[in-house]
C-alpha cells in the first residue's frame, strides 16, 4: 500500500540526487501522493523541502510543470523555486527552497483576526505578479488557495509571498470545457458552469460565498484604527471588477496590477500621509524592489507607521477571533471530476503545509 511504501524513507536517511547527498530530517507534511521532508544537503549548511512523491507518473507531471516555470525568475514573479529533480528507488523526489509558513497558518495563528487594508493589498499585489507571470507563458495553477501561498521569510521581509504547488498546473489549450480543477470554496465560475476557461479565472475564488463588499468595509472600519475611506473605495472596486461572474468583464491580474489600489496613486496629499506611510511600509515589508523607487522613506512616515502599528497591535488585542474557515484537500476536491487535462496538470498533488517552516 501507499502507506507502507511511504515508510522506506524515513528520518535519517539518504536521498541521492544529482547535485548533491541529502539527509532526511523531520517530515512537515503528507498528501495524496506523497509526502514532504525537511532535508539536509549533505557538506553544507543548506536545508530543502523535499517532496516525496510515491506515485512516479504524478512526480514527474509535477516536474515538467516546474520546466516550464523556470522560464521565468521565481523570485522576481513570486513562485517557488526548484533545485532539482531525481528518482530514489519508486518515488520521484522534488527538491524545493525551504520557505516559512503558510498564509494560512499565518491567519490561523491570527484567530482569524482580519488583516489590515495595507497587509492585503502587498499580498495581493505578489500573487497577481504570479499569476501574470504564468499567464505569460500559458501556464493555469489550478489550485491556488492559502496554504499554496508561503511566506519566504517572515523575520527578513514578513510579507514577502511565494505561490507552490503547481502540482495541477496545466497549459489551459488542454483543458477540455467540463473539466473539475479546484477546490469548492475557490473554484471559478467556468468550472462551475461547464464554460470554456480563461486565464482571469485564476482570481475568481469563493463565488458561493462572496460576503456583502460594502458590509465588510464597514467592519474595516470599526476594526482598525487607522481608516482611508478613499483607499477602501479603491478595494471594492477592484475585488468587484476580478470576481465578474462574465469573464469578457472580470479584470486580468495585469489589468489589476495598474489599479489605483495597488498602484496607490490615490493615496497623495497631506491628509492621507499618515495612512500612506502605514501603506509604503506594508509594500517594503513584502520586498517589493520599486517600492523606494517609487515611495522614499521620510522621518514623517517612520513616526506614522510607529504610532499605527502600536495602534494596531492595541486594537487587535482587543477584539474577539473571527470564524474558522477550515482547509479542504486537492484530494477531496477531485471526487465527482469531469474530463482531466491530458499533461501535466492531471492529478492531484499534496497540499503540502510545507514546502513549510524554518526549524523552531
Amino acid at each position: 500500500s501507499s502507506l507502507s511504501k511511504m515508510c522506506d524513507v524515513q528520518t535519517g536517511h539518504f536521498l541521492m540526487g544529482s547535485l548533491g547527498l541529502y539527509q532526511v530530517g523531520k517530515f512537515l507534511g503528507r498528501g495524496s501522493y506523497g509526502r514532504v521532508a525537511e532535508c539536509t544537503k549533505m557538506g553544507s549548511n543548506e536545508t530543502f523541502a523535499i517532496k516525496i512523491v510515491d506515485d512516479l507518473r504524478a512526480g514527474s507531471e509535477e516536474m515538467e510543470a516546474m520546466k516550464i516555470i523556470r522560464s521565468l525568475n521565481p523570485d522576481q514573479n513570486n513562485l517557488i523555486k526548484i533545485h532539482e529533480c531525481f528518482q530514489y528507488k519508486d518515488y520521484m523526489c522534488l527538491v524545493y527552497e525551504m520557505l516559512d509558513e503558510s498564509l494560512e497558518d499565518f491567519i490561523g495563528k491570527r484567530s482569524f483576526h482580519p488583516a489590515h487594508l495595507c497587509q492585503i493589498r502587498a499580498i495581493a499585489q505578489q500573487m497577481l505578479v504570479a499569476l501574470s507571470g504564468l499567464e505569460s507563458i500559458n501556464v493555469l495553477h489550478g489550485d491556488i488557495k492559502p496554504d499554496n501561498i508561503m511566506f519566504v521569510d517572515q523575520i527578513t521581509h514578513p510579507l514577502k509571498l511565494k505561490l507552490i504547488d503547481f502540482g495541477l498546473a496545466v497549459n489551459p489549450q488542454e483543458l477540455n470545457v467540463g473539466t473539475q480543477m479546484q477546490i469548492n470554496p475557490f473554484r471559478a465560475p467556468e468550472v462551475i458552469l461547464d464554460v470554456p476557461f480563461s486565464y482571469n479565472r485564476e482570481v475568481v475564488k469563493g463565488l458561493n460565498e462572496i460576503p456583502d463588499l460594502d458590509a465588510m468595509a464597514e467592519f474595516h472600519h470599526d476594526t482598525f484604527p487607522l481608516y482611508e475611506e478613499d483607499d477602501h473605495r479603491a478595494f471594492l472596486d477592484l475585488l468587484r471588477s476580478m470576481l465578474a461572474i462574465d469573464p469578457r468583464q472580470r479584470m486580468t491580474p495585469s489589468l489589476a496590477l495598474a489599479h489605483d489600489f495597488i498602484t496607490m496613486n490615490h493615496l497623495s496629499g497631506e491628509r492621507k500621509a499618515s495612512y500612506a506611510a502605514s501603506a509604503k511600509h506594508a509594500m517594503r515589508e513584502a520586498g517589493i524592489k520599486d517600492m523606494e523607487e517609487r515611495f522614499p522613506t521620510t522621518s514623517t512616515d517612520v513616526v506614522s507607521v510607529r504610532e499605527t502599528r502600536e495602534e494596531e497591535r492595541c486594537d487587535h488585542m482587543s477584539n474577539s477571533s473571527m470564524t474558522d474557515t477550515r482547509n479542504i484537500s486537492p484530494r477531496d476536491s477531485q471526487q465527482g471530476r469531469g474530463p482531466v487535462p491530458k499533461r501535466w496538470g492531471r492529478r492531484s498533488s499534496p497540499t503540502i503545509h510545507a514546502l513549510t517552516s524554518h526549524p523552531n
